[in-house]
């Protein structure tokens, strides 16, 4: 069954800088300030491809994720990072893995968009 969020999306009942929809979305807890922090993951991988890993609420009908990519950190784009892997790692959860997909680039960065349907 899937859900959509309740309540004001933008509230941060538990100070950690995390929305409660972003907290809905990731399955982090909006009452436990400790569940939201660090729970996006960018890292270089052994290829030296940048890679980013964020828990995804499975349950979350209402939930859009966009992965972009810069190499400025000016300009924006959605369509450069590619599904690397999706598994499952609790009930409800899941552990959602992008790469970029510029070659070669000195510089790039990773954001990931949250938004309500």
């Amino acid at each position: 069954n899937k859900t959509t969020f309740e309540g004001d999306p933008n509230a941060d009942g538990d100070n950690d800088g995390l929305t409660a929809f972003a907290e809905y979305a990731l399955g982090t807890s909006e009452s436990d300030s400790a569940s939201g922090p660090g729970v996006i993951q960018v890292r270089v991988d052994g290829g030296g491809d940048l890679r980013m890993t964020f828990p995804k609420n499975t349950a979350a009908g209402d939930v859009i994720f966009t992965v972009e990519i810069s190499t400025n950190l000016i300009d924006w784009t959605k369509g450069m990072a590619s599904l690397v892997s999706e598994e499952q790692i609790g009930e409800g959860l899941s552990a959602v893995t992008y790469q970029s997909a510029i070659p070669d680039a000195t510089e790039v960065y990773m954001r990931l968009k949250i938004k309500q349907q």
